[in-house]
């Protein structure tokens, strides 16, 4: 096992099966990549942002972050915050299940 960082012990542990991607659902259809970049960059590095095009995939997008806990605390304040400026509801997904946060 590789030696804790800094970062490692300010947050706490994380079950295994959670990782830095967000499946986002209930997003305008209009919405770019570049929207997606501002509504999520705010929360920390962004590794890639795949938005839906397909009849069955508009409205939802896939959003991977540099680190595990940048992922888990962007979805935490997107639970806080949901309101109508933040429509789109933010979900960490697992091995097993979807598993809404």
């Amino acid at each position: 096992m590789p030696p804790r960082t800094a970062k490692d012990k300010q947050n706490p542990k994380l079950p295994p099966e959670v990782t830095r991607l967000l499946y986002i659902r209930n997003l305008p259809f209009s919405i770019t990549s570049e929207d997606m970049y501002d509504l999520f960059g705010r929360y920390s590095a962004i590794r890639q942002v795949r938005i839906g095009c397909e009849k069955g995939t508009k409205g939802t997008a896939f959003v991977v972050y540099e680190d595990i806990y940048d992922a888990k605390k962007a979805v935490d304040h997107l639970w806080l915050q949901r309101s109508e400026r933040v429509p789109c509801r933010a979900l960490l997904p697992t091995c097993e299940d979807e598993q809404e946060v």
